[in-house]
């Protein structure tokens, strides 16, 4: 089944090759890490994939940030548990580590009920979300 119609969390071909522990959350000093070896895999060097790969990740996470800032206006932990969970396996399997960190630290903020940790998570996220499209802007410019 193509990857398009797994969406990009239920695509699982090989482990993932991030460790996470914890990230710095402040923006300005996180650059956007992408495990270019592990997008390389997934697309079978195919460089046109590895963009459209990254593009369907934008307009995932895009969709993920608008949900996670709605549950922590609603207080709720348990869904930015699962949301962090969803993101941290989506952006891990097509390699975008820095976004992978901040996930597991926005599952384990809902897991522990922390909603100021969340919000920054969040922040880190919509940083990190903005540096990956500026990156693909320039891709898709030329």
């Amino acid at each position: 089944m193509p990857l398009i119609n797994q969406g990009l969390a239920g695509y699982n071909l090989i482990e993932c090759h991030y460790h996470p522990t914890t990230m710095n959350l402040d923006p300005d000093s996180q650059p956007l890490q992408i495990d270019w070896e592990r997008l390389s895999q997934i697309s079978d060097d195919d460089e046109e994939f590895q963009l459209e790969l990254l593009n369907m990740l934008a307009t995932d996470v895009t969709d993920q940030i608008a949900m996670i800032s709605s549950a922590i206006a609603q207080q709720n932990s348990k869904e930015l548990q699962e949301l962090g969970h969803y993101l941290k396996g989506s952006t891990a399997n097509v390699g975008v580590n820095s976004m992978a960190l901040i996930s597991k630290q926005l599952e384990e903020a809902g897991r522990t009920e922390q909603l100021e940790l969340a919000t920054t998570c969040l922040a880190a996220l919509a940083d990190q979300q903005n540096k990956l499209l500026a990156y693909l802007a320039t891709k898709t410019a030329g």
